[in-house]
């Protein structure tokens, strides 16, 4: 494990990033790819990400196209990748083939027991191989009917977009009926539109999604770059005395819910200017005294912004982020320990979080900030830095997960010096 220090050398970030594309996207444009059975060269879509996730799932859907109909139980280990493992499970379900679909010693703790029960009722010939409701998978795959059911939708969006992706290739196609408005719906929006753009059949409203048998026809398309990975710019931008950092790319028309870290940092003291080639994060000097947002749509921006107004010592009162605690970590437990460092204080009260402070913590000298194999932790403290100088995370290479090249384009900025 390799832990990085940074020392800050400059109160004004500035400079231009490329930010690759979307995660989401890209692993749903590569599942429905695969299904297709088309020739279509992965090249053709420009901008793919460059995370890990989507590196593994590249890899495994070209070996399991190579090892489909085989004789033995083909292992695919999804690592810590929750996009992997839960659109694998509903992949391999219609891919002829004998699978076991493994995880991570944190992966096997996330359940799955929802999209595995739905599964099973389509048709799916699924089970688990050790603990009830947690992988690993046992997976014959095959053709399967399909049909009607209602799922639990408070743990996460994932479950029902991995069911959407291959519902076009079940016999009888898929209704869902949510039993309440889906958690991350905007994720399932993004899963609708990108179906919709390869000629799929679906209606989708807050109550049910439908999808009719069909078969995708893929074109490429230019994917989006990273919105979420986009928050912890916006979080240097919105602590920085003084700061102009351009992202390329982005544009106000997208399909990611995590674009409204805009609208959500315009509270904080960012401005953002969009312009024909991205959009330019400065400095507003003006920021809210008490933020209070529902992330229930857009749950990945919970740690950037939650460290930000940790920094800037703003009162927060955050809803529909109960659902992370099945994530790579528990964020909002691992927030609670580490933003104690710097003197803020989150509780909970009836699935609602606030955010106070502690006027007489003393902020050690020596800050260090553990990440608990998140990306998302290793990149939300890094712009400490500019706040409180001199910091130390621990396990920088877990931003390999979505960020790859993120200590490399905060070198860019020319405000802080790295030492690993």
């Amino acid at each position: 494990m390799k832990n990085i220090r940074l020392e800050k050398i400059s109160s004004e970030p500035k400079g231009k990033l490329h930010i690759s594309g979307s995660k989401s996207i890209s692993n749903r444009v590569l599942i429905m790819l695969a299904l297709s059975g088309e020739e279509t060269d992965i090249n053709d879509f420009s901008n793919l990400s460059e995370a890990d996730d989507t590196q593994r799932m590249v890899f495994y859907l070209n070996l399991v196209s190579s090892c489909s109909n085989q004789n033995l139980p083909l292992v695919i280990n999804a690592e810590n990748a929750g996009t992997v493992m839960r659109f694998l499970a509903s992949f391999l379900s219609v891919i002829k083939g004998d699978w076991l679909l493994t995880g991570s010693p944190r992966m096997q703790q996330r359940p799955i027991g929802i999209l595995v029960s739905a599964l099973q009722h389509l048709g799916a010939k699924i089970v688990f191989s050790d603990k009830t409701a947690y992988p690993p998978l046992r997976i014959k795959g095959g053709r399967i009917s399909g049909g009607e059911l209602e799922m639990d939708t408070s743990v996460s969006s994932q479950f029902i977009t991995s069911l959407m992706m291959v519902a076009p290739y079940m016999d009888r196609g898929l209704t869902i009926r949510f039993s309440e408005k889906p958690v991350s719906f905007s994720y399932i929006e993004m899963t609708r539109g990108l179906m919709q753009i390869f000629g799929a059949d679906v209606e989708l409203e807050d109550t049910f999604v439908r999808i009719k048998p069909s078969e995708y026809q893929i074109r490429p398309i230019q994917i989006e770059p990273d919105w979420s990975s986009a928050s912890y710019w916006y979080e240097l931008v919105s602590l920085a005395e003084n700061s102009d950092i351009f992202l390329e790319g982005f544009t106000k028309k997208s399909v990611q819910g995590d674009s409204c870290v805009s609208e959500i940092y315009n509270e904080l003291g960012v401005q953002t200017i969009f312009e024909p080639d991205g959009i330019h994060l400065t400095s507003s000097g003006q920021h809210t005294s008490h933020f209070q947002y529902d992330f229930t749509d857009a749950p990945d921006l919970v740690p950037a912004v939650l460290t930000t107004c940790a920094a800037k010592k703003i009162k927060a009162t955050v809803t529909g982020v109960e659902h992370l605690k099945h994530k790579e970590s528990d964020r909002m437990l691992a927030l609670t320990h580490e933003l104690k460092k710097i003197g803020a204080l989150i509780t909970e009260k009836n699935n609602t979080f606030h955010l106070s402070f502690d006027e007489k913590v003393s902020i050690p000298e020596k800050l260090v900030f553990e990440t608990y194999k998140d990306h998302r932790m290793a990149m939300c403290f890094a712009p400490l830095a500019i706040v409180f100088d001199k910091i130390t995370i621990k396990d920088k290479d877990v931003v390999e997960k979505s960020y790859p090249a993120f200590w490399d384009d905060l070198q860019k900025l020319k405000f802080v010096r790295l030492n690993s």
